[in-house]
């Protein structure tokens, strides 16, 4: 009994947390996100079954998301199910309040989610025999140079050298960006440095290398600058955010952040008339993604699902059923915006690549890739493995899997973590 009251203990002051950020959820929702954007499909279709049905279905999964923030087991892979569950399936549930949603497309969510805990909890670690050095900081310092030189060139010779200002006004550049007629390789290389760079910045601050900080922050910047990803700025803030304010024992206090950051869109909405936090916090980050997944379901629903031949699968002569990019198909049927990439990952991963039964399938594929690099990350200074965190939850929430290990750095990434120094390692 005492150890079940010592769970509880723990358990319950979070599931008041998850409760106040729903409530303040709804609550934006209502008063700014639907208002301003119902023209993107932010219905407000809301009834006491819907409120009560999201309600039940929060609180029923909500304790066993929160265990992994006190697992010690995996606790890479058990960080990034907890953020998952902060900023993907939490804002999930607002959204099943206020959209009319079908019984194959609750299910389809609730069946992924139960599979990604019960594979996270029940598949065994994966134990790699490497040989791995405790310090490389040769090879560290070559993947870095290679990385910068190749941002500082592209930045100089295709961007023409610019100083990007905003986050908000960036959709010019990143069009033009798409026009470029640049070697193929530096479209590998681009993503991989808004990786590792953020990786190597945390890194050298921990060294106390503060000029080549200042260089890193820089590159990184004019990575930025390039095509205007907003995740490549982000994750700079993250990572000095991380460095400065950052202990393991803070894990706990991310909730209450989000739960500020709500509260700061509403200020900001009342006092100023004006919503940046909304439309960064609320709407891109934890709301968009959701909605997207209801586009993606709505459509490989009435089409065939793509069986990756988008993806990999072209290099081996499979030609897709699509003429158009997945993608730019939904931006133009469901934003009647044919320009606009509308990227997702996780479920609306699934449904592509696999209509309704990719919820049986992309979470096998997801848990093993958090496992594999649980294992290259088992020993690094957690202060350190935050950045890579962030960048894992940005990325598989944001674009396919496949994209994210190839295009957008996790190959790279799990290299670079088994690269780094570590206190101790144990197999």
């Amino acid at each position: 009994m005492s150890g079940i009251s010592k769970n509880l203990e723990k358990i319950i002051p979070h599931l008041v947390g998850v409760v106040l950020l729903r409530l303040l959820l709804d609550r934006q929702y209502e008063v700014i996100i639907y208002p301003i954007y119902a023209s993107m499909g932010f219905l407000n279709e809301v009834s006491l079954e819907s409120k009560i049905f999201s309600w039940v279905y929060l609180l029923v999964l909500s304790p066993l998301f929160i265990a992994f923030l006190n697992r010690t087991q995996e606790r890479f892979l058990s960080i990034v199910m907890y953020l998952f569950f902060l900023v993907k399936f939490i804002p999930s549930t607002c959204l099943m309040a206020y959209l009319p949603m079908s019984l194959e497309l609750w299910l389809s969510q609730a069946l992924f989610w139960v599979i990604m805990l019960v594979l996270a909890f029940n598949l065994p670690p994966i134990r790699l025999k490497l040989n791995i050095p405790k310090y490389n900081t040769q090879l560290l310092y070559g993947i870095t140079i290679l990385l910068s030189g190749v941002v500082i060139y592209v930045w100089w010779v295709y961007a023409g050298a610019r100083f990007q200002t905003s986050i908000m006004d960036v959709y010019g550049i990143r069009f033009e960006a798409r026009n470029w007629e640049i070697p193929t390789i530096f479209t590998y290389l681009l993503p991989w440095a808004a990786v590792v760079l953020p990786l190597m910045l945390i890194w050298v601050l921990s060294n106390k290398k503060h000029i080549i900080a200042l260089a890193l922050i820089v590159i990184i910047y004019l990575n930025f600058s390039i095509a205007g990803h907003k995740s490549v700025i982000f994750l700079l803030f993250i990572t000095l955010i991380i460095y400065y304010f950052f202990r393991e024992k803070y894990l706990k206090w991310v909730l209450v952040a989000l739960i500020g950051l709500v509260v700061l869109g509403f200020i900001e909405f009342i006092v100023f008339d004006s919503y940046y936090v909304s439309a960064l916090a609320v709407n891109r980050v934890m709301l968009l993604p959701n909605l997207l997944d209801y586009y993606y379901f709505d459509f490989f629903s009435t089409f065939s699902p793509d069986y990756y031949h988008q993806s990999f699968l072209r290099h081996f002569g499979f030609e897709s059923y699509y003429d158009t990019e997945i993608p730019f198909l939904i931006g133009g049927d469901y934003f009647n915006r044919p320009e606009m990439r509308s990227n997702n990952g996780l479920l609306s991963d699934a449904y592509s690549n696999f209509g309704f039964w990719g919820v049986f399938i992309t979470p096998v594929f997801v848990i093993y890739t958090l496992k594999f690099l649980s294992n290259a990350a088992e020993g690094v200074d957690m202060k350190i493995l935050m950045v890579p965190i962030a960048y894992i939850c940005i990325s598989l929430i944001s674009s396919t899997l496949n994209a994210a290990l190839l295009t957008g750095g996790i190959l790279v990434l799990w290299l670079f973590l088994l690269l780094l120094p570590r206190q101790s390692i144990k197999h």
